[in-house]
C-alpha cells in the first residue's frame, strides 16, 4: 500500500500510463448506458483491444484523446451495449442475401412472378435460388410445386428454400441436376408416384448448391452487415463446414465487424478434438463455440418429430435423425 504523501506521485504515474496507452476508440459528449446500477450513465468511453478501457465523464478519457486512433464527438447521442444473439445462421443468411428473397410475397403466384422477374440475373444453366418464403402467411396456404417452377424456366435448375431451411422445392431441371435418390425419405410424390419437386430435410440437396470460397467470403461480410445494422455485436453462428476458415480470412483482412462464435458441424468434432482444438479457442473476434447437431426437422416443413402426427397428415410423425455419436463424445473436449 502507498502512503497518503505518495498520492501526487501515484496520480502522475497513472496519468503517465494513460498517456502511453493508445486507445483504439474514444467517444465523448454522449449519453452512454452502462448497465451498472451504481453508475447507470456516462458521457465518455474509451476502448482498447476490444475491451472497455475507461468509462465515465470527459475528464476520465481526456488524456487518451491525443494518442487515440479514432475520436468521436457523439453530439449527445445515446450509446447502448451491443446485443448478443445466441443462435443464428448469420453466414448462411449473408450467402443467401445475394439471391432472390421471397419473404415479402403473399401468395404462390407472387413468388413465381418474383422468380420470373429475376431470371435475367442468372446465366443459362446456373442455379436460380430463392429463400425465406413462408406459405403459412400466404392467402393461399399451399406449397408451390416443381411443375410451376418449370413454367419459370427450363434453361435453369431452380430451387426455392423455405424460411426454416428444412424444405426446398425444385423444378424438373433441378431434380435432374441434383441427381439424388428419388426413392428416399423426404421426396414428396403425387398419387401416380412421381416426384412433386418438394424435398424435405435431405442434407445433400443444399450441399449440392453450396457456393464456392469467393461467394462464401462475400457472405461472411454481408452477414456481418446484417448483424451490425441490427445492433448485434456478438453472434453464435451455427455454421456449415468451412465457415471458421472463411471468418478467419475476413478477420485478417480487417473486414470482420461482429464477434463470431462458431458452432461447428458435429461431423467435424472428432477431427477438431484430435488436433487439440477446443471450445473457447480463437481470437477476440473469432472463437470456436460448441457443436451443432440436428435431432429432427422443423414444424413448418412437417419434419419435426411428433408423437401423434400432424393435423393434416396424421400418419406423418416427422423425422428423427440417427445420430452416429455417443454422449461420451459430446461431453468430451468440446
Amino acid at each position: 500500500m502507498y502512503d497518503k504523501k505518495d498520492m501526487p506521485f501515484v496520480y502522475h504515474l497513472m496519468m503517465w500510463v494513460k498517456m502511453k496507452i493508445e486507445a483504439d476508440l474514444v467517444v465523448f459528449n454522449g449519453n452512454i448506458i452502462t448497465m451498472d446500477p451504481q453508475n447507470p450513465t456516462a458521457t465518455a468511453l474509451a476502448v482498447k483491444s476490444y475491451k472497455v478501457l475507461a468509462v465515465g465523464e470527459e475528464q476520465e478519457v481526456l488524456d487518451l484523446v491525443p494518442t487515440a486512433k479514432r475520436v468521436i464527438d457523439l453530439g449527445g447521442k445515446t450509446v447502448v451495449p451491443g446485443f448478443i444473439d445466441a443462435h443464428t445462421h448469420l453466414t448462411s443468411a449473408g450467402v443467401k442475401q445475394s439471391h432472390i428473397q421471397l419473404d415479402d410475397v403473399n401468395s404462390p403466384e407472387e413468388a413465381i412472378q418474383k422468380i420470373k422477374d429475376n431470371v435475367g440475373r442468372y446465366s443459362k444453366g446456373e442455379w436460380i435460388l430463392g429463400y425465406n418464403w413462408d406459405e403459412s402467411e400466404w392467402s393461399e396456404r399451399r406449397l408451390i410445386l416443381g411443375k410451376e417452377l418449370d413454367e419459370v424456366s427450363t434453361n435453369h435448375p431452380i430451387m426455392i428454400t423455405r424460411v426454416d431451411g428444412h424444405l426446398a422445392i425444385v423444378n424438373n431441371a433441378g431434380l435432374k441436376k441434383l441427381g439424388i435418390d428419388l426413392n428416399q425419405v423426404g421426396v414428396d410424390k403425387d398419387k401416380k408416384g412421381k416426384p412433386t419437386g418438394v424435398l424435405r430435410d435431405i442434407d445433400e440437396v443444399w450441399e449440392k448448391v453450396r457456393p464456392g470460397p469467393k461467394k462464401y467470403l462475400e457472405g461472411v461480410v454481408r452477414g456481418n452487415k446484417i448483424a451490425c445494422d441490427l445492433g448485434i455485436t456478438t453472434v453464435v453462428d451455427n455454421a456449415p463446414k468451412g465457415t471458421l476458415r472463411y471468418c478467419r480470412e475476413i478477420e485478417t483482412q480487417n473486414k470482420l465487424k461482429t464477434r463470431m462464435i462458431l458452432n461447428i458441424p458435429v461431423e467435424q468434432m472428432n477431427n477438431m478434438t484430435n488436433l487439440g482444438l477446443t471450445s473457447g479457442m480463437g481470437s477476440p473476434q473469432v472463437k470456436i463455440g460448441g457443436v451443432k447437431i440436428f435431432t429432427d426437422g422443423s414444424i413448418g416443413a412437417m419434419t419435426a418429430a411428433v408423437s401423434r402426427g400432424y393435423l393434416n397428415d396424421s400418419k406423418n410423425k416427422g423425422m428423427m435423425y440417427s445420430l452416429q455419436i455417443s454422449m461420451q463424445q459430446l461431453s468430451g473436449k468440446l
